[in-house]
Parts: C-alpha cells; sequence; structure tokens
C-alpha cells in the first residue's frame, strides 16, 4: 500500500451521468482508516426513467478510472467491482464480495446530503457502508491481497452528482472492523531462518527483527516481489542502524543506511558518510528482466566486514553488484540490520559469522 493521491481530497462542483458511467470522479483512496464520503443527487432523466448514482471500485497508477486498452496497459488498471444504493452489484476482479441490505436506513444518517459514504480497509479486506435516502448497504471486499491500492470513483446514470466532499476521520480499522470473508494470501508460507519471515506489502510498512552486524557476517534470504509489484524499487532493502537491544521501533532507534537491492540508497543517517558504488554484471539482463526473476524469487547473500568506523556491505542480485561502505562516528557503537522493502516478501533469513569475535 504507497502514497498515490488524486485531486479527491476537495469538494467537487458537479458531475454529470448520461448514459451510465457516462461521467466518472477522480478516484478517491481507500486507506486503512476511516473516510466519509457526502454528496448530494439529483434525477437528470425523462420522467420515469431510472435514475441512481453508484461507485465503481478499482486500483490504477494514476487513481482514475479507464475503460481503454492502452490506458489499463499503462496504468495498470484492475477494477474489482461495482456497488448501488440498493444494494445491487456486480463482482469483477476482487477474490470475493458480501453485499447485505439494511432496511430502513435513518434519514439522519445522510444529513445534510442526499448520500453518505463511510469507507475503509484493513490489509486485503475493505468496507463500504453506504447511505440512501431509505436503504443502508454494507459491502465487504476481498482485495487480491493486501499489496493492492484500493480507489472509489462516484458514477450514476440519469443524474447529476454535486457537492462532493471527502473527510478522513483518522479512525484507523482493525481486524475486527471488517469480517473476514476470504482467507489471507500469504506470500512467506515458508521456512523460518534465525529471525521471522516478513511480507512488505508497501513502501517499508514492514521490516524484519534486527542482527547484530559482526566483522565476516553472511546474511543469507530468500526474496521474492510480490505479484502487484511493477517498479525496480519493488525489492527487498537492507537498513542498517543502532538501537538498544536492536530494536525496530525504538525511541532511540537511528538509521545509518538503507540499500535497495536495484543498486539505489536512500538518505544517508545523521553523523555517517556512505560509499556506494553499483556495477552490472555480464549477467545482468535489463531491469525487465530483473524484474521478472524478482518475481519468481531468488536467493540473496549479504556479505560484511567492519574495520574501526568502517563498516562494507557487498551483494551481487541477478547482474547487479552493490558494494556499500559506511564510515560511523564511532568504531565502537553496535550496528544492526534488518531487511525492509517494498511489495516483496522475505523468507528463509540466516545469519552465519566466518570468523568468531
Amino acid at each position: 500500500m504507497d502514497d498515490r493521491e488524486t485531486a479527491a481530497g476537495a469538494a467537487y462542483d458537479e458531475l454529470r451521468c448520461a448514459a451510465y458511467r457516462s461521467g466518472i470522479s477522480p478516484g478517491i483512496r481507500v486507506r486503512p482508516e476511516f473516510t466519509v464520503i457526502g454528496f448530494k443527487c439529483a434525477n437528470d432523466g425523462e420522467p420515469g426513467c431510472f435514475s441512481a448514482p453508484s461507485v465503481i471500485v478499482f486500483d490504477s497508477a494514476d487513481g482514475l478510472e479507464h475503460d481503454n486498452y492502452p490506458d489499463i496497459e499503462a496504468f495498470h488498471y484492475l477494477e474489482y467491482g461495482e456497488v448501488w444504493f440498493d444494494g445491487h452489484s456486480i463482482l469483477t476482479n476482487a477474490r470475493n464480495m458480501k453485499v447485505e441490505r439494511i432496511e430502513p436506513n435513518t434519514p439522519e444518517a445522510c444529513q445534510p446530503y442526499d448520500y453518505r459514504i463511510e469507507t475503509g480497509r484493513y490489509r486485503d479486506h475493505m468496507i463500504i457502508r453506504m447511505f440512501g435516502p431509505d436503504k443502508k448497504v454494507e459491502t465487504i471486499i476481498a482485495l487480491p491481497d493486501s499489496s493492492k491500492s484500493a480507489y472509489i470513483s462516484l458514477t450514476g446514470e440519469h443524474c447529476i452528482i454535486s457537492g462532493i466532499t471527502v473527510e478522513k476521520t483518522g479512525k484507523s480499522l482493525d481486524e475486527n472492523d471488517i469480517p473476514r470473508i476470504s482467507d489471507e494470501i500469504s506470500y512467506i508460507d515458508r521456512m523460518t531462518g534465525d529471525v521471522p519471515n516478513v511480507q512488505i506489502d508497501g513502501a517499508r510498512t514492514a521490516i524484519s527483527k534486527g542482527l547484530r552486524v559482526k566483522d565476516g557476517m553472511k546474511l543469507k534470504f530468500h526474496g521474492m516481489s510480490l505479484p502487484a509489484s511493477k517498479l525496480v524499487q519493488h525489492c527487498p532493502y537492507i537498513v542498517l542502524y543502532s538501537s538498544a537491544g536492536g530494536k525496530t521501533d525504538g525511541d532511540d532507534y537511528q538509521e545509518y543506511a538503507l540499500i535497495r537491492l536495484n543498486g539505489e540508497s536512500g538518505e544517508n543517517g545523521k553523523g555517517t558518510q556512505e560509499e556506494l558504488e553499483v556495477a552490472y554484471t555480464s549477467s545482468f539482463a535489463g531491469w525487465d528482466a530483473w524484474k521478472e526473476k524478482l518475481r519468481e524469487g531468488f536467493e540473496c547473500e549479504v556479505r560484511f566486514t567492519r574495520r574501526d568506523k568502517k563498516l562494507t556491505l557487498t551483494t551481487e542480485n541477478m547482474g547487479v553488484s552493490i558494494r556499500s561502505t559506511i564510515v560511523l562516528s564511532d568504531k565502537h557503537a553496535p550496528v544492526y540490520v534488518a531487511i525492509t522493502g517494498d511489495q516483496c516478501a522475505v523468507t528463509d533469513i540466516w545469519a552465519s559469522y566466518s570468523i568468531l569475535e
């Protein structure tokens, strides 16, 4: 789950829908906190014709709905389904969808709007509560996996949607807020090594337990980018840091370096100098092939040497050779290593040492 946004945080003046889906709002990001959407809706058709708003649920690189093949391919558009305020629904590419109609609806639920939506997600499940003039509809959607993003766009048929407002409530969801309708897909159901396996669904959303770095240390693990990954940055990252007991969430956590296995480096930690060398060997077949091998899974070995204030990390993966040397301000400072990343799974994490301290 990343930080893509659209202009949906603002209010909209008007959205006209003649034929169904002839007008579609920009996507509103569904996050792990409740978001409230309110709007007014007026009939814009001939007397007696069907008129109603609805929502489209999807993922897209630009947060917009797409209906032509070139844009679908370019923006990796994936539609999960559609839901109407009367409980009618269409399941497209979600794993599962459960719709419950609750009648009657209390008029106070929508005020001061004609329609109100409450939505949020927890990992691979999302919920949409839709309040209309006389009905409440609750929809639970099981997404393909936890790494996929989700957006809601407003649309309709023979109607004018106006005054759209979007409010982030700040109320986070947990596993008790959304009943599970499908089993969670895990990519770390493999052998566990010296530390537990870790699945990282978005940029640094999870991190492995840290291990103390010693001279001559070798860190080995199995890495795999998740099926939803598209970028070279969707790979494991090596993090070097210090903290009491090697904890990655302590108040005294200090990060020295972050090295992505595609050869990119994060911002240096305070008081730390880094020299990064990246080379491409004869086995490097280009970034498309590199990303494909990552999705298939690979075995990685990272070597460490430490001499006084200098700590050097070396690794080579699918033809990308990396050498990172950091200079610490204190040669006695304990340094730990942990693995994080973006849209990837890291399993079978083992540490070995060529010399004894």
